[in-house]
Formats: C-alpha cells, structure tokens, sequence
C-alpha cells in the first residue's frame, strides 16, 4: 500500500533540522577524534536541511509497537523520576499504561530528495610543528539516495505511574502496599504531552537496506521478526555490491567494501555527492587537488555518517520526536 505523507508536518517549521543537528553535533563531539584523521580538527555541522521533497513510502505491516520501545520510555523517566525524589530504587514499581490507539508501521521508504548539509572543520598542518598551519576545511554534502526499510511508531497518551510496595510513607510516616499518597502527583510528571496528559512520540528505526526489486519472502512481506532475522543472517536483504558515492563533477567517487557483520552491512546511504572547499573559496577539484589525500577524508566522512546511523538509528536504536 502506497500513500502520501505530509512532508510540512515531518520538517516541524525547520525544527526537525535543529535536532537533527544537535544529534550530529553531539556524535561528532563525542566520536570525532576517534573516527577521523589526527590533521581534522573542531568538526561541526553548520547547516542541515532535509529539504522539501518527501520520499516514497509503501506499507509494508502495521503491528501494535515493539515491547522495547515502552521500555526504553519508562527508564527514561524513572531516571528522571529519581532524580527529583527521596524514595530507594527497590520499594518503587513504575507502571505503563497505554491504549489501543498506539501503532507501529513497517515502511518501504525511498528518497531521492534535496538533502543539504555543511560540515566545517580545521585542516591542520603539523610540519614542521603541530598544528603549524590551520586552514580551514567547508564539505557541500547533497544528493542522498536511500532506499530502507524502516520503522515508525506512533505513542498515544501513553502514561507512566509509580506505585509502592511496602514502602516507609514519607508524608504519613506509616508503611502501605498501596498505591503512595503521592501517586497523583506521580502521574502528574507524566503528563509531557497534550492537555489530557500522557506522552505523545514518534519513534524513527532503519532496519536494513532495501535491493531496487521489491523484498519478499516465499512470495510474503516479512514483518518485523523475519526482516530481523535477515539482516543478521548471510541472506540479509541489505543492498548488494559497492554504493555509489558522488557522480557529478567536482565531486568525490568513494567505493566502500562490504562488511558481513550484522548492522555493519545496513549503508543507509546509497549515494551522496560531496564537494569541498579549503582556504577561501579553493574548490577541491576530483582531478586536479591540492591535496592527495582529500578523497580519503571524504570516504571518511561517508563513513562517519554511517558510522552515526547505526549507532544513533539503526535499530536498536532509533529517532524519538514529540508530537
């Protein structure tokens, strides 16, 4: 089943570009000196914009949402909940209450948009001295295809309650195996979402790559246990053979060998063009550089950002946004 998204809703007036900024930045901060070259310093993403053409969606499968997902809101707030009052871990259980209204989607997403993003960083020279030269280092990153199978959530008014056992009453002073006196304020930290209270997300998962012919299974679409199990088997439905990285002029061509291990062979990026400028204005020519080794920066700068959707949003892990 096909259908269209209103692409407005998903970009939140550029609100969507801000976090997905900050989650960038954030990564590159914690990661960056471990996954590029010693010479690049102080990298950051400057702009992002996901641009204003939505990608083709098909449905897949519609199931209620993965067990984890709720579990991973309630540690949330049960860390937060901790934070803020004076009770011990053991004499607390955190409830989830949730209603029918919640539903998960398996989705055929293919894009070939308008993606934008710059990457700034320093260039370091470090002859005859460290850091003896700074230049500085501007990536036009555009033209990002994917094709995936993903998985979106969509949380409803979803609640979370704490409640005692046999827990020392801080306010009466007296034990209960009831709810606490506290409860309904409890509740009322819950309440994150709209004015009936109650947590309203979307959750945001790839699961693996997608081949350009149509994923089946003995004639079936597979639902989540079985694209799962795929993806970590040698039949996994990950796209085969070398992404295309970069076509046009002035951009770089990186061939990047497949890995077999497990999320390793989920590339999310099937192509991606990346221009580059040092100094004032110099534009990298593919051709002619001044540079021998910019075209390996920029393979690296692929791999860092697939490096980041797995670890950040390749499931396990995925995107949360309130609505």
């Amino acid at each position: 089943m096909s259908f269209d998204i209103d692409w407005d809703i998903i970009k939140q007036n550029g609100l969507s570009n801000i976090k997905l900024k900050e989650k960038l930045n954030n990564y590159l901060k914690e990661n960056g000196d471990t996954l590029l070259p010693d010479y690049i310093k102080n990298t950051y993403i400057e702009i992002i914009d996901i641009g204003d053409k939505p990608p083709e969606i098909c449905l897949k499968d519609i199931t209620e949402p993965l067990p984890a997902i709720y579990e991973s809101l309630k540690e949330d707030y049960m860390e937060q909940w901790y934070e803020e009052h004076e009770y011990e871990k053991e004499n607390i259980d955190f409830e989830i209450l949730h209603n029918n209204l919640d539903s998960q989607l398996i989705l055929d997403l293919k894009y070939i948009g308008n993606f934008q993003m710059v990457m700034k960083a320093d260039l370091c020279v470090n002859y005859p001295n460290e850091n003896f030269v700074k230049l500085p280092l501007k990536l036009y990153i555009s033209d990002l295809k994917i094709h995936s199978l993903i998985l979106l959530a969509y949380l409803k008014d979803v609640k979370i309650r704490a409640k005692t056992a046999n827990t020392f009453n801080k306010k009466t002073g007296s034990d209960n195996n009831s709810l606490h006196d506290e409860k309904n304020e409890f509740e009322e930290e819950n309440n994150d979402g709209d004015d009936n209270g109650g947590i309203n997300k979307a959750i945001f998962s790839i699961l693996c790559d997608v081949k350009d012919d149509n994923i089946e299974l003995d004639g079936t679409t597979p639902n989540f246990s079985q694209i799962m199990q795929l993806r970590n088997s040698n039949n996994t439905p990950s796209s085969i053979g070398t992404p295309n990285i970069g076509e046009s002029n002035n951009n770089s061509s990186v061939n990047v060998p497949i890995n077999n291990n497990q999320t390793e062979r989920v590339y999310f990026i099937r192509n991606i063009a990346i221009r580059t400028e040092i100094g004032e204005g110099i534009n990298v020519d593919s051709h002619k550089s001044i540079l021998r080794n910019i075209q390996d920066l920029e393979g690296m700068i692929v791999d860092l950002l697939r490096k980041f959707i797995r670890d950040e949003i390749c499931y396990p892990n995925w995107l949360e946004f309130d609505i």
